[in-house]
């Protein structure tokens, strides 16, 4: 069985095709079944006829060989990042590097579910900051007065510094 991050860099590969701005700010990567499903958001693009636009591009890839299904595409109805512009958008950093400076911040002390829901996601309006969080193992996750995350890593949007690294107690 792959973990959640070779399923991420398969369908990374295979999304990345598909993209107008060639670049991501949200995504996701989640078991469901015998699959991962990953969900790629990306940043906001200007379209000649219909103004600003965002899309997600959606992967699924097998759990046990990491076979990689045909990619999805649709227009996002709402946008994620809120009152972000493309203008704007080309100004930050995007979300699979913020994954990258997240996966180095931790790196020796990796105790999460390998196997779990992996999330980058774009937050704030003022001050743009990714939020990158990485899932408990299942032995703790059970426990009702565990946090939701093994990891959340904060990171400056525009210069990929590391803010914070929270860890629960």
């Amino acid at each position: 069985m792959i973990q959640t991050s070779d399923a991420l860099s398969r369908a990374w590969k295979h999304a990345a095709r598909k993209l107008s701005c060639g670049k991501v700010g949200n995504f996701t990567v989640e078991p469901a079944g015998e699959v991962y499903q990953a969900a790629f958001v990306e940043m906001p693009m200007q379209d000649a006829l219909e103004g600003v636009k965002v899309y997600q591009t959606t992967v699924q890839v097998q759990r046990e060989k990491g076979k990689v299904g045909e990619a999805g595409r649709a227009a996002v109805p709402a946008s994620p990042y809120g009152a972000l512009t493309p203008s704007q958008a080309a100004g930050l950093l995007d979300g699979m590097k913020a994954y990258e400076l997240a996966l180095a911040a931790i790196k020796g002390h990796e105790t999460y579910d390998k196997f779990g829901p992996l999330t980058t996601q774009l937050v704030g309006e003022e001050q743009r900051t990714y939020e990158v969080t990485f899932p408990l193992m299942p032995e703790e996750a059970e426990d009702p007065r565990s946090a939701d995350y093994a990891y959340r890593v904060v990171i400056n949007a525009k210069s990929g510094q590391v803010l914070k690294i929270l860890v629960p107690s």
